[in-house]
């Protein structure tokens, strides 16, 4: 994998994981919420963008199209 895979790869995770913190957090805060779930579309659309070149599909390009339109 190169420096650039290996960057989005860390990426999706970092996003992954402050969805899943905001949404724990959700009953404290009002925005956590919204929050989690921009965090959730941030990732899908990193995820999908990182998985296009190594798994090199047609549905991966698609769903980052799709995602990044939501972020």
């Amino acid at each position: 994998m190169t420096l650039a895979q290996w960057l989005g790869l860390a990426t999706w995770v970092g996003q992954l994981g402050l969805a899943v913190l905001a949404f724990v957090r959700g009953r404290r805060a009002p925005l956590a919420i919204p929050l989690s779930l921009l965090c959730l579309a941030m990732f899908s659309w990193t995820f999908a963008e990182w998985a296009t070149p190594i798994a090199d599909r047609r549905t991966w390009r698609a769903l980052d199209v799709a995602f990044s339109s939501l972020a």
